[in-house]
């Protein structure tokens, strides 16, 4: 066997082992994927959600879009609730939760409940991507809820 049929079988023998360490490589990453898809699931679902609710009271999400439709998730009747942070019939005046006196607070300090504030649509995804994911509408402000 000549010098450089021995070249070409160590390249090859060389090429070959460094094919099943990127096989493994990869087959390694998309486990990783996979268990980070479903840790970001179990994080992001209603249920997960309205859990970290119960236990840290509600939560400010600022407008993805930069505009003026930031959100205050809550839980209003045992449901999980996307809430307009400004106060109906004003243009601008702000509303936040204050953890130390357990209750919404508008711009002028005046208490508020969750069933006093404009809310966006809000529903379960049921198929593809966004199954048994909380969708929230931005598109869609809805008023608060009429008193019974």
């Amino acid at each position: 066997m000549s010098t450089r049929t021995q070249s070409i079988d160590e390249l090859e023998r060389r090429a070959e082992l460094s094919r099943e360490a990127f096989a493994r490589t990869v087959d390694q990453l998309r486990a990783e994927l996979s268990d980070t898809s479903h840790s970001l699931r179990a994080t992001v679902s209603p249920d997960a959600i309205k859990s970290e609710l119960k236990d840290g009271g509600p939560y400010f999400f600022p407008d993805p879009f930069g505009g003026d439709r930031n959100i205050l998730l809550a839980i209003e009747g045992g449901k999980v609730v996307a809430l307009s942070d400004i106060l109906p019939g004003t243009r601008d005046c702000r509303v936040r939760w204050r953890g130390s006196i357990d209750s919404f607070v508008d711009c002028r300090d005046d208490k508020l409940q969750s069933d006093q504030l404009n809310r966006y649509r809000t529903e379960i995804g049921v198929t593809g991507a966004n199954k048994g994911e909380l969708l929230i509408d931005l598109r869609h402000r809805e008023p608060a809820p009429q008193p019974a």
